[in-house]
């Protein structure tokens, strides 16, 4: 077996086997009450699509179509339960990433609302901090007016003074006014502060989950895409969904043929090797061609004395063509002389069989392989067990199985007197 396909027969299982984790554990998750039961049936549900496939691939022309059709069913069904299974798995990891999320996102809400109250309380405080600054501006202003101008009677000149019941007044109302705002200022520093905190606060909680970090990929898509973060998720799990088992099902065909492509590689070269061990030339194998221009190519390199009309009727017949027939002579087809067994020109349906059987299954059937021909006898494996192409057509169309063509090769050659493939 070659490397690269011990790795995909790696990959395929590694894949099938976490698919059939994550859907085991989903399905269990749906149906918590019986979780046990759930995993045990699921398992071996996926232990037989597998397998299933498998045989499929493997044995596809050699079951009826009832037992075909069913399995096909199955293991289709089977890999819609696995797909279920899969999504019902990481919809329930994200749905525990999203309750922690909204507890996250709660606990900042609190601490916003908390917040908003103290800006409005700022903002009250601001509104009343400026009204009394105000108020501060006109008392001053109404303390450096308090003049009074009267007429003394005795000299009849004009007086100016002050007031000091409205000096004093004045300076009562202020005194108070920069009280006020002084309580005000002391308050907004207060409700400042408590603003601050509240922001800190907000960004521990934030800071201190790892979980706003892990999900920071996926805020930004549904940022930019305009969609819930839901739908987000939702996306990327069905992308998984219609990847995952789908692609384990075909990597363990893939692996079953690359098992029978290096096999029959493998068959090949061991027949390369017997043929060189005994002193044979690739050459000595029957040639059998479909194509007429072929089959001349072959004439002009010199294997002419391969060439047969039972392996190459098309080839002789176009030959036919190029003779130039006279009105005074008829050519037709001479009979093969080695059929002829009596000599008398006539080949009966005995003697065909009887030269068949003894060298007449060597040749081709109707330009196709030797093997093809309605008289071969299979159960004459010396005859075919070397030929590599006769052993997948006899395992694909005659029922032939692997142990017992390990059996019949165990056998055969035991005599290379004469060739056997």
């Amino acid at each position: 077996m070659r490397f690269r396909t011990v790795l995909l027969g790696l990959a395929a299982l590694f894949i099938a086997f976490n698919a059939a984790y994550f859907s085991v554990t989903g399905l269990s998750k749906l149906f918590a009450g019986a979780s046990m039961a759930v995993i045990i049936m699921a398992s071996s549900l996926e232990f037989a699509k597998i397998i299933a496939a498998g045989f499929l691939y493997n044995y596809w022309d050699k079951i009826n179509k009832a037992l075909r059709s069913y399995l096909l069913v199955g293991v289709f069904v089977l890999i819609l339960i696995t797909s279920l299974g899969i999504y019902g798995f990481l919809t329930s990891a994200y749905q525990d990433t999203s309750d922690q999320l909204n507890v996250i996102t709660k606990q900042t809400e609190m601490i916003d609302v908390k917040k908003t109250r103290y800006v409005e309380q700022l903002d009250t405080y601001t509104v009343e901090k400026l009204q009394l600054t105000g108020t501060i501006n006109e008392l001053s202003k109404g303390l450096a007016n308090n003049v009074i101008q009267y007429k003394d009677k005795e000299t009849g000149k004009i007086i100016t003074t002050t007031s000091r019941n409205t000096r004093r007044s004045l300076e009562t109302q202020l005194e108070q006014s920069k009280e006020q705002r002084d309580e005000i200022s002391g308050k907004m520093d207060i409700i400042n502060d408590s603003i601050t905190s509240l922001e800190l606060k907000n960004l521990d909680v934030q800071a201190s989950s790892d979980l706003t970090a892990d999900i920071g990929p996926l805020k930004y898509l549904s940022k930019i895409t305009g969609k819930d973060m839901d739908i987000i998720v939702n996306w990327f799990t069905l992308f998984i969904v219609f990847v995952f088992d789908p692609l384990a099902i075909t990597l363990i065909v893939a692996f079953s043929t690359a098992i029978k492509v290096d096999r029959d590689e493998k068959d090949k070269k061991k027949i390369s090797e017997d043929r060189l061990l005994y002193g044979e030339t690739p050459e000595d194998k029957t040639i059998v061609k479909d194509d007429d221009n072929d089959w001349e190519s072959l004439r002009n390199t010199g294997l002419d004395d391969k060439l047969t009309p039972e392996n190459a009727p098309e080839w002789f017949e176009s030959k036919l063509d190029d003779i130039e027939v006279t009105d005074e002579e008829v050519v037709s087809p001479s009979i093969p002389e080695n059929k002829d067994l009596n000599n008398d020109g006539i080949i009966t349906p005995e003697e065909e069989r009887r030269y068949y059987e003894t060298t007449g299954w060597k040749n081709a059937y109707q330009g196709k392989s030797y093997f093809l021909h309605p008289w071969f006898d299979w159960k004459k494996q010396e005859r075919w067990i070397r030929d590599s192409d006769a052993v997948r057509y006899w395992m694909s169309n005659m029922g032939g199985t692997e142990a017992a063509l390990q059996s019949y090769r165990s056998k055969y050659p035991t005599n290379f007197n004469t060739k056997t493939y």
